[in-house]
């Protein structure tokens, strides 16, 4: 369904621009070039075809077939006031290409270098209960590495950690998705991840990625040892996997708790969460924070259903783009990125480090700051 769409995306633009504007044959054959590969390109990832394919899609799509709908949509829109007013038609044009050359070089940006940098997002919440041992206590989220999409360039991730670090925070959760497909994605990076640093430690959990559902493996044997491999690894870094677990944070005589969930979300993403068992041995009047990657759990199963004050998720990516203030996550997520209070809960969305594809405009990379205070 989404090939379709992306098919669409260029389809439509091209047979209305093509028609009205382009004549010479070899213009006409030139023009249409991007759209024929990226129709080969689909039906090579149908069968099973290679991540350059999905890549050399995305381009065209975002380099060129974007600019061009937004061409269309202006000079079409042009097109019924110039029956009016003839001169209005040539200036929706003009409008038109200006806006298709904006638009192209924020896509070229945002594919070449946008998602090779990341800023820092800090929050401060308030809770009633928050033990006083724990006022000022400063996490850090990293949520969505997606590891395969930096190949092996390594230099983004040695620049996360010196900035993580400097942050010199309590505690650090990484709220899922390491990989894109394949444990052997991590290789690369074996030894920078383990240089995350906090007082408290660094705990994780598995996010839909890190299942693995989206490699070629040929059998459900290799398909789990990926899985276990992927949480051998996080293990290896020193770092605390929660798999619908809890942990206990002890500071001054007080506590708080840290519960861990497997990914939970809207099919088709998987739905693996237990909430009870994760919660098991957690005190009733104890403060809690979760720890959940798809954040259309926090709806599901958290929110007037538990008293857990603050969970973090992040899956989103605040879909890798926005402008003007819009984000098209909106069209797909109700909680897509920052922070939702209602019922005396919090929810955080992260809209993460990387991607599954090295593409960021608008919606930049972030590692995120939270400093919780007693209220």
């Amino acid at each position: 369904m989404v090939y379709v769409i992306l098919l669409l995306l260029l389809f439509l633009p091209d047979i209305y621009i093509s028609r009205n504007y382009i004549h010479e044959p070899v213009l006409f054959f030139l023009y249409w070039l991007p759209t024929i590969i990226a129709l080969i390109a689909v039906i090579a990832l149908h069968h099973g075809g290679s991540r350059k394919m999905l890549k050399t899609l995305f381009t065209i799509v975002l380099v060129l077939g974007l600019p061009k709908l937004v061409f269309a949509a202006v000079s079409f829109l042009g097109w019924p006031l110039g029956m009016a007013y003839p001169p209005l038609t040539n200036i929706f044009n003009i409008i038109g290409f200006v806006v298709l050359g904006i638009t192209g070089l924020c896509m070229l940006y945002g594919i070449t270098l946008g998602w090779q940098w990341f800023r820092t997002d800090r929050r401060t919440f308030t809770f009633k209960n928050l033990p006083n041992a724990f006022h000022n206590f400063k996490i850090v989220q990293i949520s969505d590495l997606h590891l395969g999409t930096f190949g092996k360039r390594r230099g983004f991730c040695r620049r996360l950690v010196r900035a993580v670090n400097k942050e010199n925070p309590d505690v650090i959760f990484f709220t899922g998705d390491l990989v894109n497909s394949r444990a052997d994605e991590v290789k690369p990076f074996l030894g920078i991840l383990p240089k995350f640093k906090a007082k408290y430690g660094v705990f994780s959990i598995l996010g839909n990625h890190d299942y693995c559902i989206y490699g070629d493996f040929n059998d459900d044997d290799e398909l789990k040892g990926n899985i276990l491999d992927i949480i051998q690894m996080e293990k290896d870094f020193g770092w605390d996997i929660m798999i619908n677990e809890n942990r206990k944070i002890e500071k001054d005589g007080q506590a708080i708790y840290v519960i861990g969930v497997e990914n939970n979300g809207k099919p088709p993403f998987p739905q693996r969460a237990n909430l009870p068992k994760a919660m098991e041995g957690v005190p009733s009047d104890a403060f809690k924070i979760l720890l959940s990657h798809d954040p259309t759990h926090w709806r599901q199963q958290v929110l007037r259903k538990t008293d857990i004050p603050l969970t973090l998720s992040g899956h989103t990516h605040g879909m890798q783009f926005s402008i003007f203030g819009f984000n098209p996550s909106v069209l797909v997520y109700r909680d897509w990125g920052g922070t939702y209070h209602e019922n005396n809960q919090t929810l955080f969305v992260s809209i993460g480090v990387g991607g599954n594809m090295a593409f960021r405009f608008g919606a930049w990379a972030e590692f995120n700051v939270l400093t919780i205070q007693c209220g």
